[in-house]
């Protein structure tokens, strides 16, 4: 796996026309070659992420199965090595979009109390391979993202979460650190970005 940054100026924001969620999506997307009819999805070759806005400057970052193409933007990278997910326990960062089905409709819904959102991160964490304690888990933010794709108004929530895990099943951590957590990973949801815990 290949983990890059990508860093863009208030010029590259003007110039690629950066207004959405979905904007950032098609600039990412625009990276990558299309695949082969008969290969993986493009969303099973990378995840993103985009870490906001510091001194003018937004950070985007992927981690794609290949290096992302030339295109005159600000992109440094470096492989990951195997030995990176070898560590039993991770402080982490994620974007996720937590979602819940209703008991009455039986239609999926966004979460939007943090109180949920940790509830459901620490059921759905051993799924993933790791678990997590309810006193390490903050949750940053909750919110919406409300972009309109080929003219229809779609609204997708997120959650910004950070805190420590600690592994449990290594195949399952493996397959989700390279896969992505959860729904939303078209949009920037689902890369943990992680930093082994000493």
């Amino acid at each position: 796996m290949i983990a890059s940054r990508l860093l863009l100026t208030p010029r590259d924001m003007l110039r690629l026309r950066l207004t959405d969620v979905y904007s950032l999506h098609r600039v990412i997307y625009d990276l990558f070659p299309l695949p082969h009819p008969e290969s993986d999805t493009v969303d099973n070759k990378f995840l993103f992420v985009d870490n906001g806005v510091k001194k003018g400057i937004r950070e985007i970052v992927i981690l794609s199965r290949q290096p992302p193409r030339d295109c005159g933007l600000h992109i440094t990278q470096r492989e990951v090595p195997d030995t990176w997910l070898d560590f039993p326990s991770y402080r982490f960062a994620l974007t996720v979009n937590p979602a819940g089905r209703n008991a009455k409709s039986g239609k999926i819904v966004a979460l939007r109390r943090r109180e949920d959102v940790v509830e459901w991160f620490s059921g759905k964490a051993p799924s993933w391979g790791f678990a997590v304690s309810d006193k390490d888990l903050i949750v940053d933010e909750v919110g919406v993202w409300e972009f309109t794709k080929k003219n229809q108004p779609v609204t997708l929530g997120f959650a910004r979460l950070r805190g420590l895990l600690h592994v449990e099943d290594r195949e399952l951590f493996r397959r989700s650190f390279s896969r992505g957590i959860g729904r939303g990973k078209a949009f920037g949801c689902g890369l943990l970005q992680i930093v082994p815990a000493r």
